[in-house]
């Protein structure tokens, strides 16, 4: 029961240090520019404002960025997805050399 307690601990202080970094990039992108670089209290005390993005949508290139990240990320997915396709399927099918360090026993 200890051990399970541990575990479940380190596992939630691990997930706020992922979370953390997005966490502080939301609440920073709300807060005016002058105010993103204050302490911590100035930070979580000042008004919410959305004029960061709104300023970013009306900049030039912006929907051509995002088009250029959104497509770059399909491609780059629908690459990784069909060589763990063809991966899975040899690892599965065929015999080689050391490939049970790749399969549990059964």
């Amino acid at each position: 029961m200890t051990g399970r307690v541990v575990t479940n601990v380190l596992l939630t202080i691990v997930a706020l240090g992922m979370i953390a970094p997005m966490a502080w990039m939301v609440v920073t992108s709300l807060r005016a520019n002058p105010e993103q670089y204050g302490t911590l209290s100035e930070i979580l005390g000042a008004a919410t404002t959305f004029d960061n993005y709104a300023d970013a949508w009306r900049s030039d290139n912006f929907l051509r960025y995002f088009l250029n990240s959104l497509l770059v990320a399909t491609v780059v997915t629908a690459g990784n997805i069909l060589f763990c396709l063809w991966a899975g399927y040899a690892f599965a099918r065929r015999r080689f050399k050391g490939g049970l360090c790749f399969s549990q026993p059964s």
